[in-house]
């Protein structure tokens, strides 16, 4: 309505216009007739003025709509900055005028702002700025008291593979004064009744010299003539943290078979040793370990040993030549024998659940009744006096105990005929053993030497 009104001013004045300029160059009597009409407009227009008066309006028209068209455009582009800039000072009474836009969703900031830390950097890492103020200076902190450190291998073991018999009062043994509280004043193939020479296994060749006491050699105490009968159940199975080497191996072994004696404890008693009797996995070249094929095969749930110590030297002899393996002192035992046992062809069930050797049994030379694993103490005694029959004893040992703690279940390895491919069989399964599980050479009365592989 507005647009129409302001269209038809515009108009009339254009007419007025050009009706004063026609009046004025007009004669008189067309004046004359003009005035006459009254609305200032001559009745009657020529063809020319005719076809002018349309084109002046559309001309007016066209200029409307553009002025129109540009105030509006500058009023969307106004709108749309300030609603980019998330301004909100817009008038009321125009944001009522206006149509509703939906909301623009929020989108996550493709670089991260100044207030969270770089993605890349640390969490929790101060970001460094050159306008960050310096913490307040603080006096320095007494640095922490350092613990007092353990004794060195000089102050343990002072004066090692020096003369040291005239510092011990010429006697072997320990010597802590001299030798050190870990060391040993000590003669190779002298001291034999000396423990911490290890029986004349230690020292040096031809005179005493400091070495590493076997106490701190071995993994066990030194043995003790009072064992308690009945010793405490054994702790679960761990293997050793560090691995000794083959010497150690083999000075351990002859600690343990020149020290033997009747004892409950494995370790104090001796050595264990089983000698190769054709139930060993050799079909699968892995004589190291319980039979799991060929005729053998499902058929035992056990394996044959022996406890031997300076005492009581013998072992299995049908097959000695065949050789043996040296199983662990940690390996429990589940029964054994004062002699042959008779166990080829029964279970540890049948075995191990007989009649417990009564006193008047013990003594007898074929004797098959059985000692419990709490009385290895009372077997070995009873072996020992016994008069005539077999030398060795018998000791059964369970055929998954064996298998399931190897390789720490085998010590070492017993030359012989069959023992060189078993440890090379050995050594191939399980090759971090290198260097740690030896094969020796046993004579009986003597123990164990190492053979150079």
């Amino acid at each position: 309505m507005l647009g129409q009104s302001a269209r038809l001013k515009v108009l009339a004045s254009h007419e007025k216009r050009r009706m004063f300029a026609r009046l004025k160059a007009a004669p008189q009597e067309e004046v004359d007739d003009a005035v006459e009409n009254g609305d200032g407009n001559p009745s009657r227009a020529t063809p020319m003025e005719s076809a002018a008066l349309p084109t002046v309006e559309i001309t007016l028209s066209l200029r409307h709509k553009q002025k129109v068209i540009v105030m509006w455009s500058i009023f969307a582009v106004a709108l749309l900055f300030t609603t980019a800039l998330g301004l909100q000072g817009i008038p009321l009474s125009l944001a009522s005028k206006l149509p509703s836009a939906p909301p623009s969703p929020v989108l996550p900031p493709l670089l991260p702002t100044p207030s969270s830390p770089h993605p890349l950097s640390p969490p929790c890492s101060p970001t460094p700025s050159s306008h960050s103020p310096s913490p307040p200076s603080q006096p320095p902190s007494k640095p922490p008291s350092k613990p007092p450190s353990a004794p060195s291998s000089s102050a343990l073991l002072p004066h090692t593979g020096l003369e040291c018999r005239s510092d011990c009062e010429h006697r072997g043994g320990a010597c802590s004064g001299y030798c050190g509280v870990k060391g040993a004043c000590c003669r190779l193939g002298d001291d034999n009744d000396n423990f911490e020479c290890a029986h004349g296994t230690l020292g040096c060749e031809g005179h005493h010299c400091c070495t590493l006491s076997a106490r701190h050699r071995l993994p066990y105490a030194p043995p003790s003539h009072s064992a308690p009968s009945m010793p405490p159940a054994p702790p679960p199975f761990m293997p050793p943290a560090q691995p000794s080497m083959a010497r150690d191996v083999v000075i351990a072994l002859n600690a343990r078979y020149r020290a033997g004696h009747a004892s409950n404890v494995l370790a104090e008693a001796g050595v264990l040793v089983h000698v190769f009797d054709q139930l060993e996995d050799w079909g699968n070249d892995c004589g190291y370990r319980p039979c799991r094929s060929g005729w053998c095969n499902g058929r035992f749930d056990h394996e044959s040993c022996s406890v031997i110590n300076i005492h009581l030297p013998a072992i299995y002899p049908h097959y000695s030549s065949d050789g043996g393996v040296v199983l662990a002192s940690s390996v429990p035992i589940a029964c054994s024998f004062s002699g042959d046992g008779g166990t080829q062809k029964k279970t540890i069930e049948q075995l191990c659940n007989r009649t417990q050797c009564s006193p008047q049994e013990r003594g007898l030379p074929h004797s098959q009744c059985s000692f419990g694993p709490n009385q290895l103490g009372d077997m070995l005694r009873a072996h020992q006096s016994r008069k005539g029959g077999v030398l060795y004893n018998e000791v059964v040992v369970s055929s998954r105990t064996w298998e399931e703690r190897l390789p720490w279940s085998v010590e070492a390895f017993i030359d012989g005929g069959r023992a060189a491919a078993a440890h090379r069989s050995f050594l191939r399964d399980f090759p971090d053993r290198r260097g740690r599980t030896p094969l020796v050479r046993y004579t009986a009365g003597e123990g164990f030497k190492l053979v150079s592989e």
